[in-house]
């Protein structure tokens, strides 16, 4: 599955807040693996799938 323009978008803002809204778009990285959630004793976040931290699109603005 490749990921759009604006899934790119998504997972930048994913980088920034460790946080996804309720948006189809979310909904779908996280489907796809693109985007986990993870969980500790201080609660949880979300974070992009690491094999992705190393792609171009990721830096794009």
């Amino acid at each position: 599955m490749a990921i759009e323009p604006y899934e790119w978008e998504l997972l930048r803002q994913v980088v920034k807040s460790k946080k996804v809204t309720g948006d189809d778009g979310y909904k779908i990285l996280i489907r796809s693996m693109f985007v986990y959630e993870y969980c500790d004793a201080e609660g949880s976040w979300f974070d992009i799938n690491p094999i992705l931290e190393g792609a171009e699109e990721l830096n794009r603005t």
